[in-house]
């Protein structure tokens, strides 16, 4: 049981509170929303203020391909052996967000909303139609955020064909 002033009040806020939540230690950014209270342990990272921003915009473009490459590049000295990346919240603070209206945002919000819908299904992992239907949704957000992010033909040529 919980009893008042043995836990700091901004501690039980963020368990209470809605978050994006991070992978410290992967080969491409990973992340989640959760709106239901969620401790997070070591090795694992949480953003919880999203100003401007819808959280779930935020989510589509850290699972973007794009922000993974682009943290593969501009990041060097955070990889580990095996191609594993290491993220921390200065990692995370320096990704390029870039500024959206409120309908581009809802666009990716859509999206996001459907592979979370297909994801909490409890025979997810065994239903092949709905990875690839995942799988489609993900290619989508991938389009909308190189576009997002003006990138050239070239550059998500790039892109789409790294590891």
């Amino acid at each position: 049981n919980y009893k008042k002033g043995e836990i700091a009040e901004s501690k039980w806020l963020f368990w209470k509170n809605p978050k994006i939540i991070v992978a410290g230690m992967t080969k491409e950014i990973e992340a989640t929303y959760t709106e239901s209270p969620l401790a997070i342990g070591i090795g694992v990272y949480a953003i919880y203020t999203f100003d401007r921003f819808n959280p779930k915009y935020i989510l589509a473009l850290l699972n973007s391909k794009y922000l993974s490459y682009f943290l593969k590049i501009n990041f060097r000295d955070k990889h580990l052996a095996g191609g594993y990346l290491a993220i921390n919240k200065s990692t995370i603070e320096q990704l390029p967000i870039v500024e959206a209206n409120d309908k581009e945002q809802q666009s990716l919000v859509v999206i996001v909303d459907k592979i979370l819908a297909l994801t909490e299904l409890e025979d997810y992992p065994l239903n092949l139609g709905k990875q690839t239907k995942v799988y489609e949704y993900e290619k989508q957000i991938d389009g909308m955020v190189y576009k997002l992010y003006g990138l050239a033909d070239e550059e998500i040529e790039i892109i789409e064909n790294s590891k």
